[in-house]
């Protein structure tokens, strides 16, 4: 006999010996199956369908040389218009009173803790955030994400005008005070005082700093102000469920049928080591 032939035989008995094992012990690969199933009907038919939509801001970063200067006499100030980015902007639209502000415009009862449990925020590259609303219902998904991108639009246009207007009144305010001080000192100085003349030359220097300054601010304002895009508005037709009926079945019944097996052959072997 070839060492094929003496192979061959073998597989045919290792594989009759499986399915009088399988056949023996055909109850508990039933039971085991119809179990398994039986819970993944279950599961898929009884539980809460989730339905999610995503919107897309982009937002845009102000270059350095815009804001060195100011940054060095209203750091304050300079710092609320300027920082706008993907961390500050989703502690925005995550902050409670955002959030308590949505919920009073949805047009269906949820509390604020539920909402947040909803959203979600991804940053997915620099300058872009994707803010993802998850709920059981597919229009409230589209109402949630909508009203959230709608109040947290609002709110930051508000927020950034309120700091672009502060900024340049606080500008408004120093140059009024140098020009004062200007004043001044040219009232008690003399001809002769080259003292004073250095000092009024000084605050010239600053006075002509802060003009810049307010002119850049001025004409560059759409640069500052208009730093949020929407890139992907929310539509209803866009949500998405997370269920598959046809596809959840059909892993359950294999699912049922791996199990089945499984449970066969292992009663067989414990009890093989028991004998």
């Amino acid at each position: 006999m070839t060492k094929g032939s003496s192979k061959y035989e073998k597989s045919e008995i290792e594989l009759s010996s499986l399915l009088r094992v399988f056949i023996s012990k055909k109850w508990w690969f039933i039971g085991s199956f119809i179990i398994i199933f039986t819970a993944g009907i279950l599961f898929t038919f009884l539980r809460t369908p989730q339905f999610s939509l995503t919107s897309i801001l982009s937002i845009d970063y102000i270059e350095s040389d815009y804001y060195e200067s100011l940054s060095q006499s209203f750091p304050e100030k300079t710092k609320e218009l300027i920082e706008v980015n993907n961390i500050s902007e989703s502690k925005k639209i995550l902050s409670k009173d955002l959030l308590e502000q949505a919920v009073e415009d949805l047009g269906f009862e949820v509390d604020i803790n539920e909402l947040k449990d909803t959203v979600f925020i991804y940053t997915a590259s620099e300058g872009i955030l994707k803010i993802t609303t998850v709920y059981d219902d597919p229009e409230e998904t589209y109402e949630i994400n909508k009203v959230l991108l709608e109040t947290y639009l609002s709110n930051r246009e508000y927020e950034i005008n309120r700091a672009y207007v502060s900024l340049l009144e606080e500008i408004d305010l120093k140059i009024s005070s140098i020009l004062g001080e200007i004043k001044d000192l040219s009232d008690k100085s003399s001809s002769n005082d080259t003292a004073a003349d250095k000092e009024i030359e000084l605050k010239y220097e600053d006075y002509y700093s802060l003009e810049k300054n307010r002119d850049m601010l001025i004409e560059n304002k759409e640069y500052f102000v208009e730093r949020i895009e929407v890139l992907y508005e929310p539509d209803i037709s866009n949500v998405y469920g997370y269920f598959n009926y046809k596809r959840d079945l059909a892993f359950s019944f294999f699912l049922a049928a791996a199990v089945g097996l499984i449970m066969s052959f292992a009663v067989n072997y414990f009890q093989s080591l028991k004998k």
